[in-house]
């Protein structure tokens, strides 16, 4: 195959706006703007891929971001993705940028492997707050879309200033994650004048969801691979928007091989959609929890953290970063099976 590949021209910018669209679920949908540089692969006169890129100013620092990688369905694995976006790293590099980032879904290892490969590492919250300092992080973070996309890892690359990759771990996700959960907890308390025992049970049920779903995950991926728990590291500024609206939406994680960047997620994708089915049926009774004891606070909490569960599962075309998406792409009958069942709890229970 013969294909070209050249910058992306302003009068080309519609049409490669509507190819990343095609390429990407709903939730990014409204995210993709028209670009503005890109490197774009070329079948004749029609766009089959590309990737773009963007320049970020940070102090004295040049941050180059690699937006958007998408290929057409039609022309995928032929290394078209890789090409470009080699280029457009290149590109980025030779006009100044002294670090390299993107932002990829952790499901989604065709993606993040290209990067590992090129020496890219996973960079944390603290590590970004290190290097930019808090108002460049901000920056840095509110110029792409790392604030929304939960479920996602931003990738660092520098030849000049390297970082060393933190690994994680079982048990600091899982403290990470209750602690993020209680802030915000009790952020939602002290806005809304929530006593200390309705908080109370309100963590506590949080506590207790977490711990029943991570235990299920383990014990059901165990045999398969060596499991570990990851705090996902974007999407924080959602929680944060819902506790100021007066609602509570989870920082949250989930369970990946124990394997660094080595690993595939199509190797997985029949357990990770077991396990996740399965965390999902517990969701779906824990969701009518408040009918068993209606006077009880826990479990009031408790139903009220399922149904949100429930929600993000069934949504998976906006947040494809919970047990709904696994579902999907493992059996796509057993997650419209769980989706009906799950709207007629909801229903139910509204009623």
């Amino acid at each position: 195959m013969n294909l070209e590949y050249r910058l992306m021209r302003p009068e080309e910018a519609p049409a490669v706006q509507t190819l990343i669209r095609s390429c990407f679920s709903y939730f990014y949908y409204a995210m993709v703007e028209k670009p503005k540089e890109a490197v774009i692969a070329l079948d004749g006169d029609r766009i089959v891929g590309g990737s773009v890129f963007k320049t970020i100013k940070l102090k004295d620092k040049g941050i180059g971001y690699l937006e958007w990688g998408f290929t057409d369905s039609e022309y995928r694995g032929k290394g078209i993705g890789r090409t470009c976006y080699k280029q457009a790293l290149d590109l980025m590099s030779n006009a100044g940028c002294s670090d390299l980032t993107s932002m990829v879904l952790d499901d989604n290892s065709a993606s993040w492997r290209q990067f590992s490969h090129e020496g890219f590492k996973r960079i944390t919250l603290m590590q970004a707050i290190s290097r930019y300092g808090l108002g460049g992080t901000f920056k840095l973070w509110f110029s792409t879309f790392s604030v929304f996309a939960m479920g996602s890892s931003l990738w660092f690359s520098s030849e000049k200033d390297p970082i060393v990759e933190r690994r994680d771990t079982t048990l600091t996700s899982y403290l990470m994650i209750l602690l993020c959960n209680l802030l915000i907890i009790l952020g939602k308390g002290l806005l809304l004048g929530r006593s200390f025992q309705a908080n109370a049970m309100t963590f506590l049920a949080f506590v207790c969801f977490l711990s029943i779903m991570v235990s299920l995950k383990f014990l059901i991926i165990s045999p398969k691979m060596r499991p570990v728990l990851r705090m996902w590291r974007t999407g924080q500024f959602i929680p944060i928007i819902v506790m100021l609206l007066g609602g509570v939406f989870p920082f949250y994680g989930d369970v990946y091989p124990d394997k660094g960047n080595d690993w595939d997620v199509r190797e997985y994708r029949k357990i990770f959609g077991i396990s996740s089915a399965v965390c999902w049926v517990i969701t779906a009774l824990f969701s009518v929890a408040s009918t068993i004891l209606p006077e009880s606070r826990f479990f009031y909490a408790l139903s009220n953290y399922a149904v949100m569960f429930l929600f993000l599962n069934i949504l998976t075309i906006i947040f494809e970063s919970f047990d709904g998406a696994r579902v999907l792409r493992w059996n796509k009958t057993i997650y419209y099976v769980l989706t009906v069942i799950s709207i007629i709890i909801v229903i139910w229970l509204m009623f």
